[in-house]
């Protein structure tokens, strides 16, 4: 499963947006919009995204909406290795504090020009290559992002390893886990599990425990957590267990059985080692909200002063 780049732009102009999603398509990232606090919030929660682009002012018509700085703080509450780029006309001196505060990575002063005249010269440059040059105030807002992506993805793939691969099983640890599939050593079912699950990270737990899947005489056969993964923003149900004993665990129980009228769709992963097997298929017809809470601040705000 190769990793995707996703950047959230939180953009209250249907213009900019229309900029940033030319801009950074082609580039070669996934862009998701939102246009109101509750969409950016509701994303973050959802999604992880290795760069949040974000307006101060997220209503034109409000000169007091400073909604973008609570963006920010949420940003800097989950601690993920998301990077923050102010993209403002709106900034004033006395938000550098909270910018300061919360952490954000670089500031982009939008040019005063209407952005539909941006916007049309963006879409030329994308047509007539060599004719009309893009813009330098665009050119030197994606090298600035491409740093902050950098950036992200190196502190997110430390982070990601530093998690343990036995916590998708919510309860058990890597013994209990060893102990209940009576594999082979940890030296093999740990980065075995890391392999599975890394690419889900970070994920959240639903109200659903993880199962153990046994045979008639008690013989487990299988374990399988149901998970809200961030990195690929969808519900997912992952499987581990012994080789041998695998397809006899699929026959014992279908995949997602265990969560009550779950739809999964095709493998996004499918191991097997030497001598254990392992699967993670999204759940289809489950939504956020059904089945699962935001993601816990791993950092308290320091209230952006």
């Amino acid at each position: 499963m190769n990793e995707t780049v996703n950047i959230l732009v939180v953009e209250d102009s249907p213009s900019w947006c229309a900029i940033y999603q030319e801009m950074l398509n082609e580039a070669g990232y996934a862009v998701h919009i939102a246009t109101d606090l509750n969409q950016a919030l509701e994303s973050l929660n959802q999604r992880f995204f290795h760069v949040v682009i974000v307006d101060i002012r997220l209503d034109d018509q409000d000169r007091d909406n400073v909604q973008g700085i609570q963006v920010l703080q949420r940003v800097w509450e989950l601690y993920e290795g998301t990077m923050a780029i102010v993209s403002s006309a709106y900034a004033t001196a006395d938000m550098l504090p909270a910018f300061m505060s919360y952490g954000v990575f670089d500031f982009v002063a939008k040019r005063a020009a209407s952005p539909d005249d941006l916007a049309r010269q963006y879409r030329s440059a994308a047509f007539i290559r060599g004719t009309i040059d893009k813009t330098g105030s665009l050119d030197e807002s994606l090298r600035r992002i491409e740093q902050a992506v950098v950036e992200a993805r190196r502190i997110a793939t430390s982070q990601k390893w530093l998690m343990s691969p036995f916590r998708v099983f919510k309860g058990f640890n890597g013994r209990d886990v060893q102990m209940l599939l009576k594999g082979a050593g940890i030296l093999e079912l740990r980065p075995f599990l890391g392999r599975l699950s890394r690419p889900l990270y970070p994920w959240l737990h639903g109200t659903n425990d993880p199962l153990i899947v046994r045979e008639e005489d008690h013989q487990v056969l299988a374990l399988e957590s149901y998970l809200w993964s961030r990195a690929l923003g969808k519900p997912v149900v992952i499987r581990l267990g012994r080789r041998e004993l695998f397809a006899r665990s699929l026959e014992r129980m279908p995949l997602g059985a265990g969560w009550h009228g779950a739809q999964v769709g095709e493998p996004l992963v499918h191991l097997t080692s030497l001598h254990f097997e392992g699967v993670v298929c999204p759940v289809l017809n489950k939504s956020f909200a059904e089945s699962f809470h935001p993601p816990m601040p791993r950092r308290v705000s320091r209230g952006g002063s």
